[in-house]
């Protein structure tokens, strides 16, 4: 469904600018073509209850995630494993940057050990914006059990990036967007995903 979606994504402390990533992922988990924004509009109780959704599960990367049974699930592996969960809205076109749609990745990665987390945070947050705005500086968060950071850029679309602890000076980094033309409502979608989040690592 989705061939190309734009991230910002950060790897071994270097900043990989926003770029177009190439989602022909080594395993497509599930694919399918999404109407997620049509049952958002209609059906009033689609994310009432998320007990109801699909379950990710990632021992190696020690993390599970709930999801709408209209986003498609990617795994591709780059330097570490990465999943992306996404979904196009209806005024997505093939080959554009993400403007309409729900573009959600997972990744672990590793920070230098002479650096605490907050420092190698801010660092990445510095980079990121010499490619944009930081519209919200880098901030503590509690996720999933882990206290971390989180800081957000602005671009062509607002981009979130959290950095949560694991063992060993590993983290487990989440970045996504929602951008939404029609206030369709996938920011929604975003909130109930990021709070089913849990760590085990």
């Amino acid at each position: 469904m989705i061939k190309k979606l734009l991230l910002i994504l950060f790897f071994s402390g270097i900043f990989i600018s926003i770029v177009w990533f190439d989602l022909s992922y080594n395993s497509i988990v599930t694919k399918k073509e999404s109407d997620i924004a049509e049952k958002l509009i209609n059906q009033p109780d689609y994310i009432a209850n998320i007990s109801d959704w699909q379950e990710y599960r990632d021992n190696k990367l020690g993390f599970s995630i709930k999801y709408p049974d209209d986003i498609e699930v990617r795994e591709k592996l780059i330097k570490s494993l990465m999943v992306n969960f996404s979904a196009w809205g209806p005024y997505q076109k093939a080959g554009e940057d993400l403007f309409d749609g729900i573009s959600f990745s997972v990744y672990q990665d590793s920070f230098p050990k002479y650096k605490k987390l907050k420092e190698y945070v801010i660092d990445q947050s510095k980079q990121a914006g010499k490619l944009g705005k930081v519209i919200k500086p880098v901030t503590s968060i509690s996720l999933g059990g882990k206290q971390g950071y989180i800081f957000i850029t602005e671009n062509s679309t607002k981009v979130t990036n959290i950095y949560l602890p694991l063992k060993n000076n590993q983290i487990l980094g989440i970045s996504y967007l929602s951008p939404d033309p029609k206030n369709t409502g996938y920011q929604k979608i975003i909130d109930l995903m990021v709070s089913s989040i849990k760590i085990s690592g």
